[in-house]
C-alpha cells in the first residue's frame, strides 16, 4: 500500500477509444468497490469511518456523473450523425455552396459546445479520481500513523490503559514512600532499644529487606500493599496493550482492504478520462476544418476533408451509442445491487429487534 499520484491514473493514453467491453467491466468494477467500501466495518477510528462517509459522497457523485454522460454522449452521438450528413452535403455538387456554408455554422457552433460539454464531464470525472485519491493517501497516511503508535486509534481500551498506568504511578510513588518511612521507623526503633529495653522493637517491628520489599509497622504495610497494586497494575497494562495491538492490527486490515477498493476504482475507470479526451480531439480536429472553411466563403470543403470528416465521425457516433448502452446496464446493475443491500439491512434490523424483543419477555 502507498500513496497514489494522480498523474499515474488520470493521464490519457495514446491510440484509439477505449474498447467497450473493457469500459463496461472497469464502470461494473467501480460500482462493485464503491458497494465494498460500504460493507467494510471500521471499529476504533472515527477518522477512517469519516472517510467512508466521504467515499459513499463520491459514489454519489460518481453515479451523477455516469446519468450526465449518458446524456452527453447521446447528444454527441446525434450531433455525429449531422455532422456526417454534413460531410455527405460538401461531397454533393447538387449543394450550392450559400446552402453548406449555412450549415457549417451550425454545424461549427454546435461542435464547440459539444466540445465545453465534453471538457466539462472529463474535468468532472478526473474530480472524482482525484477525491478519491486524497481519501485513499489520508487512509495510508493514518495507517503508518497508527503502526507506529498504537495509542493513536479511537478507542475506549486506549483509555482504560490510561487509567491503569496512571494508578500505577500513584501506587509505585506510594511503595516507595511506605518503604522510606519503614527504613526510618526501623533505624528509629534500633536506636531507642537500650532506651526502651527493646520494647520499641516490640511495637514497631524489624525492618525487613526481602525480594525489595520493606515491611515495619504500618508504613511497612502500606509499602507491602502499594508494591501488590503496583504489581497487579502491570499485569493489566500488559493485558490491556496486547488488546490495544489486536484492536490496531484489524483496524489496519480494514484500511488495506478499503485503499485496496479505491485503487481498483481509480485505476479500472481511468478509461473513462480516454473516452473524453478522445472525443475532444475528435471535436477539436472538427472545429480546425470547419474554422478553415468558414474564412473561405467562396470554398467548401474538399471531397477527401468531407470524405475524411464523414469516416472519423461515423466512429464518433458509434462509439457514444455504445458508451450508453455500457453505462446504462452498469447503473442498472448498480442500483439492482443497491436495492438488495438496502433490503439486507434492514431484514438485518428487523431480526435485531426481533431478538431484543425476545430478550425482553
Amino acid at each position: 500500500m502507498t500513496v497514489l499520484n494522480e498523474t499515474r491514473f488520470l493521464k490519457e493514453k495514446d491510440g484509439d477509444a477505449p474498447n467497450m467491453q473493457d469500459l463496461e467491466k472497469a464502470m461494473s468494477t467501480a460500482f462493485h468497490k464503491f458497494a465494498d467500501c460500504r460493507q467494510i466495518k471500521i471499529d476504533h477510528s472515527n477518522f477512517i469511518s469519516d472517510k467512508i462517509r466521504e467515499i459513499e459522497e463520491v459514489s454519489e457523485s460518481f453515479k451523477e456523473y455516469a446519468n450526465n454522460s449518458i446524456n452527453q454522449s447521446d447528444k454527441l452521438s446525434k450531433y455525429a450523425e449531422e455532422v456526417v450528413d454534413f460531410a455527405v452535403a460538401c461531397a454533393d455538387p447538387s449543394f450550392t455552396k450559400r446552402e453548406i456554408l449555412d450549415c457549417l455554422k451550425v454545424t461549427l457552433k454546435d461542435a464547440k459546445n459539444n466540445h465545453t460539454e465534453a471538457e466539462y464531464l472529463k474535468a468532472q470525472f478526473s474530480g472524482i479520481a482525484a477525491n478519491l485519491i486524497n481519501v485513499h493517501n489520508e487512509c495510508f497516511n493514518y495507517a503508518e500513523k497508527i503502526k507506529t503508535d498504537a495509542r493513536k486509534i479511537d478507542s475506549t481500551t486506549v483509555n482504560e490503559l490510561k487509567k491503569v498506568e496512571s494508578k500505577r504511578r500513584k501506587f509505585d510513588i506510594a511503595s516507595k514512600v511506605g518503604a522510606g518511612f519503614a527504613i526510618l521507623g526501623g533505624v528509629v526503633s534500633i536506636f531507642a532499644a537500650p532506651v526502651t529495653g527493646g520494647a520499641s522493637l516490640v511495637v514497631e517491628g524489624i525492618a525487613l529487606f526481602e525480594g525489595g520489599l520493606v515491611v515495619a509497622g504500618s508504613t511497612g504495610a502500606i509499602a507491602l500493599g502499594s508494591k501488590f497494586v503496583s504489581n497487579k497494575s502491570s499485569n493489566e497494562v500488559d493485558t490491556l496493550n496486547k488488546q490495544l495491538t489486536i484492536e490496531r492490527n484489524r483496524l489496519s486490515s480494514n484500511i488495506k482492504l478499503l485503499n485496496q477498493n479505491l485503487e481498483s476504482i481509480i485505476e479500472e475507470t481511468s478509461g473513462i478520462v480516454n473516452f473524453w479526451g478522445e472525443q475532444i480531439t475528435s471535436l477539436n480536429e472538427l472545429i480546425e476544418k470547419l474554422e478553415r472553411s468558414d474564412k473561405k466563403d467562396d470554398e467548401r470543403l474538399s471531397r477527401i476533408e468531407a470524405l475524411s470528416i464523414q469516416k472519423k465521425w461515423k466512429n464518433v457516433s458509434r462509439g457514444c451509442k455504445e458508451y450508453n448502452r455500457t453505462i446504462r446496464t452498469v447503473l442498472q446493475t448498480s442500483n439492482l445491487d443497491t436495492l438488495y443491500d438496502t433490503i439486507i439491512y434492514v431484514y438485518g434490523d428487523y431480526l435485531y429487534i426481533l431478538a431484543q424483543a425476545q430478550k425482553i419477555k
